[in-house]
């Protein structure tokens, strides 16, 4: 069926109908289903119609036309519109006013969202002097099930910690987006620097976006996993959008992806990104793209190179479906890489349609070396562990086999830090964490030999093989 039937009675309305007619044709939600009704018009209005509907071809199979034996009046035509309607939803115009764009994608996307049986919305009012103005009825009631659309078409949400070098930039580059109707979430983490205090003072000089920015605080350091998930918990926006406080977006990306999202139907849309290296010359991203759902799925999993994005920082999500991958915050406690890489995988797998953009809309700066992503040590090993762990318990849960070499690949990957890194060296534990992986086989011959030590309980010969694996590495690296 389709999303939306849109009825229409026609009688006098020559002067509109054709406003009206392109005002519904060009809705950016596809699935529709549109119903004009001639309720015995006097005038040229059907004529009207009829030749403007013919200028979108693309409508033809969506478009009916009824017409009443005799002049029925307003309340019997919608009637029959109604009878005749198959959407899943059902909307109502009248044949002298016209709808914005947006209007019905907007709406019923927040009905599927709020599981609402009536989405309403504000209007303009255009009188017949002076200057149109807004609406501003009264929907603060109480009656089950009912939702006035006032959702910001974006939601930002930004963790703030150790970032004062970087934070005024990355404020900025959000309040200066072209896309005018958003949610602004920062969460100070408890950064122990000035960064809180940065923010507050660049964020006076956008006065134009103060309703539109939420300050949250965290009582203690909980880690940037939670932190997001605390902001998205919170935002209201119809998409949703995670940006790192040390990097900072070009000033038409949120419009640019968000009206993506809308001629796409998309549930994801993705974008390349500028990378900043420490040292040397920025330089766009090329991640590859061109995947099927499963082959999204497959590919995070698998990580097979760089150029495969799995940051959340490249997407902009429908926030209905990433509301579909808030976990308990005890999963999240302590993470300190991967620390999103489940909500990315259940992401994609939840979505239906995933649309990429090729030019380069974000920019990640490889500087800050103290960022709690680039940490590699013995939390780093135990969060890459856990989320293996996690990921095996979710495609369990959900009965899905699809995906379980991909998922022991990552076990595997996880598991071999025990026995390769030098931030949690374990091979005790490596032996009884996983053993059905002890002999897997689909991994470098670096770590087919130090696993065959481990397995072989070789431990001492072990330690001297990494020591003399990191120093050929060294050496080569010079």
């Amino acid at each position: 069926m389709p999303k939306v039937s849109i009825c229409v009675p026609v009688f006098k309305v020559e002067k509109y109908i054709e406003r009206c007619v392109r005002s519904i044709c060009s809705q950016t939600l596809d699935d529709i289903e549109i119903i004009f009704i001639n309720d015995c018009t006097p005038d040229k209005s059907w004529e009207i119609l009829k030749t403007t509907i013919a200028d979108y071809t693309g409508r033809e199979s969506q478009i009916r036309l009824l017409e009443n034996h005799s002049n029925s009046g307003p309340g019997i035509s919608r009637q029959r519109c109604a009878q005749a309607a198959t959407g899943e939803y059902i909307y109502f115009c009248d044949s002298d006013d016209w709808l914005e764009p947006e209007m019905l994608e907007t709406m019923y996307y927040a009905a599927l969202r709020h599981d609402a049986d009536i989405v309403g919305c504000q209007v303009n009012i255009i009188p017949r002097t002076g200057t149109p103005f807004p609406s501003s009825y009264r929907t603060n009631f109480t009656k089950e099930k009912t939702q006035c659309v006032t959702m910001p078409k974006v939601s930002i949400c930004v963790p703030v910690f150790k970032v004062e070098k970087y934070i005024e930039r990355c404020v900025r580059s959000i309040c200066s987006q072209t896309l005018d109707d958003i949610e602004i979430i920062f969460i100070n983490d408890c950064t122990p620097d000035k960064s809180w205090e940065i923010l507050k003072t660049t964020i006076a000089d956008y006065t134009g976006r103060e309703s539109q920015i939420r300050l949250l605080e965290n009582h203690s350091n909980s880690g940037p996993g939670i932190s997001r998930q605390r902001c998205a918990q919170a935002a209201t926006g119809e998409y949703i959008y995670f940006c790192d406080s040390d990097d900072w977006l070009e000033p038409e990306m949120l419009e640019t992806m968000y009206y993506a999202a809308l001629r796409h139907d998309a549930d994801i849309v993705g974008c390349q990104v500028n990378i900043i290296p420490r040292t040397g010359t920025p330089f766009p991203s090329s991640y590859r793209t061109n995947f099927t759902k499963e082959q999204w799925v497959s590919n995070i999993i698998m990580m097979p190179d760089l150029t495969i994005s799995i940051a959340l920082w490249t997407r902009l999500i429908r926030k209905s479906i990433y509301d579909k991958t808030i976990v308990d915050e005890e999963r999240l406690h302590g993470l300190v890489r991967f620390e999103d890489f489940l909500n990315v995988v259940k992401c994609h797998y939840y979505s239906d349609r995933i649309h990429w953009l090729q030019q380069p809309l974000y920019n990640h700066d490889w500087s800050n070396m103290g960022s709690v992503t680039k940490t590699n040590n013995a939390q780093a090993v135990e969060s890459c562990i856990r989320m293996a762990s996690a990921l095996e318990q979710f495609f369990t849960e959900k009965n899905i086999t699809t995906y379980k070499g991909e998922t022991d690949h990552f076990k595997a990957s996880a598991k071999n830090q025990l026995i390769m890194s030098t931030g949690l060296y374990d091979p005790q534990r490596w032996r009884v964490l996983w053993p059905e992986l002890n002999n897997y086989p689909y991994v470098s011959r670096k770590a087919k030999i130090a696993m065959r030590l481990a397995a072989g309980k070789q431990d001492m010969l072990l330690k001297l093989c990494n020591k003399a694996f990191r120093t050929i590495q060294a050496i080569t690296h010079r």
